[in-house]
């Protein structure tokens, strides 16, 4: 109301805006949503099953973590565990953040030991549409469901890591 007030901002787009304001905690202050959004999260990539094995890791890993990505964060972490059939903590640790957690390094973390950033991410983009191209036997629009982004945006990555020529 203040930036309406010094004409930073239209009024009548904010009263348009401004039908009902909803206040929510942010994450680190509910903690006990953990199971219910990451049941979710599997959920949505349709690997409920994996919720299970993904809640203890997320729990034990991120007990002192503050999630300013907010839910958001969470459920990108979460669907990036379930979608990972066989992976150990030696991969988790390449994709979960090794510092800042609870102030130390990640366990098994080791100097010298890891891969560099980009080569973790593009192993796991590599892995993770691989996966979701086989699924859904390549079918574009379903891909981009699961994983929340538009079927362009699919096109793009699967061109991008070899998983779809040109004429696809």
């Amino acid at each position: 109301l203040q930036d309406v007030e010094q004409g930073r901002f239209r009024q009548d787009l904010y009263y348009r805006l401004n039908v009902i304001a909803i206040e929510l905690p942010p994450l680190r202050e509910r903690r006990q949503d953990l199971p219910l959004l990451v049941e979710r999260a599997c959920e949505r990539i349709d690997r409920t099953p994996h919720a299970a094995r993904v809640l203890p890791v997320l729990q034990a890993r991120f007990a002192h973590y503050d999630w300013p990505g907010n839910v958001r964060e969470l459920m990108n972490v979460a669907s990036v565990l379930a979608s990972m059939d066989d992976a150990g903590a030696e991969t988790w640790d390449l994709l979960l953040p090794l510092e800042g957690l609870d102030g130390a390094p990640a366990p098994g973390a080791a100097d010298g030991d890891d891969l560099g950033f980009a080569e973790a991410k593009r192993s796991f983009e590599h892995d993770y549409f691989k996966r979701l191209h086989t699924v859904t036997a390549g079918n574009i629009s379903e891909i981009a469901r699961r994983c929340g982004l538009a079927r362009h945006q699919v096109r793009a990555h699967l061109r991008k890591l070899g998983l779809m020529t040109g004429r696809d």
